[in-house]
């Protein structure tokens, strides 16, 4: 009973810190690609994107219910903290499966916790914790496979690896061990080789199937462009590192590469040698790309607390009060971090309640059939439930959109003055266009506003400007 009502305590807090931090300008690309697909609009053929598509859809049920509330975001962080928090579970439940005790199952929850970057941006409305859920669990009935010997586990455990790459292009990259471990096993054992056959049957049909719908709408080409070899030309592009690591992250990533490689070295059970093999082989695709964003790091955290829960099991092994001592400090140690974390956003100005102020007004003075002109910085504080009079490259102008269009020249690029003067949408946030990608870390050539145009025919409301109707 005592750990269900700590479970309780950990999702609240989870709960109250979604619904404190700030609204991150992916969030709202999401958010937008997501309204657009409920306006009838199909993903790479009418905008630009360059991610997978199911969070989107998993969304789009209820856009329509909320395209004039701000109030959607805290549906949409709900969400996240409900798949931040199943993924724990399904990390406890492989500690288990490994031979872990259960107090150590728990401390490796809480150690997945304590990392800020899968604390803060599982929180936020992306593609990469559905991802992680969809992953996590599925290794989990993948190795409930090999002890249970049941077809159906297996099955279970393909079609959430097929999940978790329709969510996100980097599943490939996480899934690929277990996948040829298995393939491997099916030489030696008739039996495993007959249910990895028809487990694998029913995902392969589906991912067969939309292969080719894309093929049929005409976009097969174009998907493989935009989610795969654009990201590979705007990694090979970038002239410098791109690394928002502070040095505390960078030690304690160091520090679990070198743990990571001392379990796959001695750790008899073969869940922890996976785990630590995944998180070495993903560490070293991070290192070697060029472009480091936060978000990049969240798939190594659940290995790394599957790593930790397995270090102290170790410490602890004939001291099972110790354990409980440890795994208890931990608790309250994390709450007491993560109660001073919630006051002190509470008192930000640039917390969670102020962008959605500012959007709950900005949603109020355009209608679903006004256009919304987004720039730099106002993409934080709005964003997503209106159109744009953009075209093609709407929310993602600059960075990866430019370098499609350099690429590719899919669709024209859009020229921010000429859109305003022909188009003259509602609300035109006060600000400009990065117009390049990254490179040496700067971006010189930026597209402002006309601001006599401006004055001329457009209210300044401070962050936006107000068509004069």
């Amino acid at each position: 009973m005592l750990d269900v009502i700590c479970a309780a305590l950990i999702f609240a807090f989870l709960l109250q810190l979604a619904f404190l931090l700030p609204i991150d300008p992916d969030e709202r690309e999401h958010l937008n690609a997501a309204y657009l697909i409920t306006q009838g609009q199909t993903p790479y053929k009418d905008f630009f994107e360059h991610h997978h598509p199911l969070l989107w859809y998993l969304a789009t049920p209820i856009v329509p219910f909320f395209e004039n509330s701000a109030q959607i975001w805290y549906l949409l962080r709900a969400f996240q903290a409900i798949i931040l928090f199943l993924t724990s579970i399904y990390i406890y439940k492989l500690a288990i499966l490994s031979g872990l005790k259960s107090w150590a199952g728990y401390a490796a929850c809480l150690i997945y916790f304590c990392f800020d970057i899968a604390r803060h941006l599982s929180l936020e409305f992306r593609p990469d914790t559905l991802m992680i859920c969809f992953f996590i669990s599925g290794l989990y009935y993948f190795y409930l496979y090999l002890e249970n010997q049941k077809r159906a586990t297996l099955t279970l455990a393909f079609a959430l690896f097929l999940l978790s790459f329709l969510t996100f292009q980097k599943a490939p990259l996480l899934f690929a061990i277990p996948c040829l471990y298995i393939f491997i096993k099916s030489f030696r054992n008739k039996q495993i080789r007959t249910d990895t056959f028809f487990a694998a049957l029913p995902s392969a049909c589906v991912l067969l199937l939309l292969i080719f719908y894309l093929w049929q709408q005409d976009l097969w080409q174009t998907f493989l462009e935009l989610n795969w070899l654009l990201n590979f030309k705007l990694n090979k592009e970038m002239t410098f590192i791109y690394n928002p690591l502070t040095p505390n992250q960078i030690k304690t990533f160091e520090i679990y590469f070198i743990l990571a490689c001392g379990c796959l070295w001695f750790a008899k059970s073969l869940i922890i040698k996976h785990v630590s093999l995944l998180y070495i082989i993903y560490a070293c695709f991070v290192y070697s790309w060029k472009l480091r964003h936060l978000q990049y790091m969240l798939p190594l955290y659940p290995f790394a607390a599957l790593v930790s829960g397995y270090i102290i099991s170790a410490i602890c092994r004939h001291k099972v009060l110790l354990l409980k001592c440890l795994t208890c400090l931990l608790l309250l140690g994390w709450f007491k971090y993560v109660y001073n974390e919630i006051y002190t956003l509470k008192k930000s100005r640039q917390n969670f309640s102020a962008h959605l102020i500012w959007e709950q007004k900005a949603l109020e003075l355009a209608s679903p059939n006004d256009l919304v002109l987004y720039a730099k910085p106002g993409e934080q504080y709005f964003g997503g439930l209106r159109k744009q009079p953009t075209g093609y490259y709407g929310f993602s102008i600059g960075g990866a959109a430019k370098i499609d269009y350099n690429n590719y020249h899919r669709h024209p690029y859009p020229n921010l003055r000429q859109i305003i003067k022909d188009k003259k949408p509602k609300i035109v946030f006060n600000g400009h266009w990065n117009d390049c990608s990254l490179v040496e870390g700067k971006c010189l050539i930026t597209q402002t506003l006309d601001t006599e145009f401006m004055r001329e025919h457009y209210i300044d409301k401070g962050i936006f400007y107000l068509r004069k109707d």
